[in-house]
């Protein structure tokens, strides 16, 4: 199970940095440059696991005691499925592709494959996981408690426990695509947990994930080239997007990068522009964003645990508050990776837990965030995906951002600069994900049929009023604005309808797709404002039931996908169409294409 093993490259830091050391002693003079910290050259225990349905007990020898010894004094914990605990403040520990080591086999053992005793992106992917999901039931747990004393939530606020994600090393693979991201032999692996290897196969071994990081600078600016021109105006409809100069304000240099990187690679692979080799540097360079977030989900944890403890001089606030922004920025960039992808994310949900939780506190929301357009348009953002996110879920959950997060319409920023929808419409599309909730859990009451769809209602069709107060720094025609706005709004009134269910609402909903078609028909297909109109389309197009409908919105999501060549976009087809052949709703179809504990972002 344990190797040990020495660095030749350099010290610990720099070969978790995957960058040459000059191997100066005692610190070497890059880490002396950068401010970080020299972690030495000296031997190292490393503790690497295959989840394998369980742990067998093996014969004790010398190395079996000299881990056993050494992991009774560093904290290292032997569970039960075979994974490891890392400490959260030992550096030898941390969760990182570049020390993960080769297993080795008992005499009596057969081996599985060869491929195992080699490095791959699935094996440091398990590792960061399950260090990743430790920090979060930390921060979650830890953050819960404040919140309830600082916060009040929804009394109806309902979402999975944190127990349903029991198996979360495989759950991680599914935010990336198993399916694309593991060759043959490493879903026979990750799939089937009894499975054993052949020893009359010859399997071959991934790549090292080492090399993936080798870039030449005429690769590397290519890279950032594309992110920036083609890339990075299809996020979002901001004419100069905020997010990428907070990625490099509040992270260092090399995560920005990867995180730069990691999205035009996908995007690059999904737009056919190459194979697979830039998918694999992609998942490289999002693997490296990850274990940046664990160290500052880690570091932000033990901060929550001090909130409470005011007069605590060793708490240094404006460290945490940047620790937030570091992991709201990382947050981002892994869920547009998702978005990218496929569009399905089985972690999403725990970053708008995590995001929520930041956000609500009131000093770094009101003396950080809404001091800066800047800085608050990333929970602009963040609430917009968890939105859209809560209303499209089969288990129909709630946001869990709060309704003045979007902004209205005479504020700076707000969800209308970002993407065209207006805040207040936003407020409504929560509304209805809450009456969503209600009903699933058998909760709807006359109440909610009555005044507050009447309510909601009402806040629709006022659209015109929020486009008329906003008129700052648009690239886009009052016109054009005010088509987007009613299209946002249509779709929104055709899910109310179909929430509460009220006398004649189908005659009702295929007028109102009419009016959006005729609408969405009129801009163009390639501007900012429809390119973000992802989950309008899905919604409407879900509902539509006649030849001329339905010919309408394939004719809108395949320009949509042509457009923007994200996964995202991609599996909106997928899952019309299917809803359509097969006469079923969307949850049963996302029910059935999800799987448990995976969203699905229309974004």
């Amino acid at each position: 199970m344990g190797k040990i093993t020495r660095v030749r490259t350099g010290c610990w830091t720099c070969k978790k940095r995957h960058r040459k050391c000059d191997e100066a002693k005692p610190i070497c003079n890059n880490c002396k440059k950068t401010g970080r910290k020299c972690e030495g050259y000296g031997l190292r225990l490393s503790f690497d696991f295959f989840q394998q349905g369980g742990v067998k007990k093996k014969k004790k020898n010398a190395l079996d005691q000299v881990e056993n010894e050494e992991s009774k004094q560093s904290g290292v914990k032997f569970e039960n499925e075979g994974s490891s605990s890392s400490p959260m403040n030992d550096p030898a520990y941390t969760t990182s592709s570049s020390h993960v080591l080769e297993r080795g086999t008992t005499p009596d053992q057969t081996p599985l494959t060869p491929m195992i005793t080699t490095t791959s992106s699935s094996t440091n992917l398990n590792h960061f996981s399950s260090a990743l999901f430790e920090d979060l039931q930390s921060l979650l747990s830890t953050s819960n408690e404040n919140t309830n004393m600082n916060m009040p939530l929804p009394d109806n606020q309902i979402s999975p426990p944190l127990n349903d994600f029991a198996n979360f090393d495989f759950q991680i693979i599914d935010f990336i695509d198993k399916s694309q991201i593991f060759d043959a032999n490493h879903k026979l692996l990750l799939n089937n947990v009894d499975s054993r290897g052949d020893t009359g196969n010859s399997l071959a071994a991934p790549p090292d994930p080492t090399t993936l990081f080798a870039m030449s600078h005429q690769e590397e600016n290519m890279m950032l080239k594309h992110f920036f021109k083609k890339l990075l105006p299809l996020l979002d409809g901001h004419p100069k997007s905020p997010w990428p100069d907070l990625a490099l304000q509040y992270c260092d240099f090399d995560t920005a990068r990867s995180c730069f990187i990691s999205l035009a690679c996908i995007h690059m692979y999904e737009s056919r522009a190459g194979g697979t080799e830039l998918y694999q540097k992609g998942v490289a360079h999002i693997n490296n964003t990850m274990d940046h977030l664990i160290h500052y989900i880690r570091e932000n944890s033990s901060k929550m645990n001090k909130e409470q403890e005011v007069n605590d001089a060793s708490v240094d606030v404006n460290k945490k508050h940047m620790s937030y922004f570091v992991i709201l920025v990382l947050m981002n960039v892994h869920l547009l990776f998702a978005v990218l992808e496929k569009g399905k994310s089985s972690i999403a949900r725990e970053f708008f837990k995590i995001f929520a939780t930041i956000c609500k506190d009131p000093v770094f929301y009101n003396q950080i965030l809404k001091t800066s357009d800047k800085r608050r348009s990333l929970a602009v953002v963040l609430s917009w995906y968890d939105t859209i996110g809560a209303i499209v879920t089969p288990d129909c959950r709630e946001p869990y951002c709060l309704p003045q997060w979007y902004g209205r319409a005479i504020d700076g920023i707000s969800t209308s600069k970002m993407m065209g929808c207006p805040g207040e419409i936003f407020v409504a599309i929560g509304e209805v994900a809450r009456l969503r909730n209600k009903k699933y859990n058998g909760l709807l009451e006359d109440e909610d049929r009555t005044n507050v769809y009447q309510r909601i209602r009402y806040s629709l069709v006022s659209y015109r009023d929020y486009v008329l107060a906003y008129d700052k720094d648009s690239t886009e025609s009052f016109a054009n604005r005010l088509k987007c706005a009613l299209c946002w709004s249509l779709a929104v009134w055709i899910t109310l309808n179909k929430v509460v269910e009220p006398e004649y609402y189908m005659d009702t909903n295929s007028k109102l797709a009419a009016e959006f078609i005729h609408t969405y028909d009129q801009m163009d297909s390639k501007s900012s404002l429809v390119t973000q109109m992802v989950w309008p389309v899905y919604a409407v197009g879900c509902e539509c039931k006649n030849d001329w409908e339905r010919s309408c919105l394939t004719r809108f999501m395949d320009n949509l996908y042509e457009n923007t060549k994200m996964g995202t976009t991609a599996s909106l087809k997928e899952i019309v169409l299917n809803v359509w052949e097969r006469n079923i709703t969307q949850e049963e179809y996302l029910i059935e294409w999800l799987g448990r504990g995976v969203d699905y972002l229309p974004l």
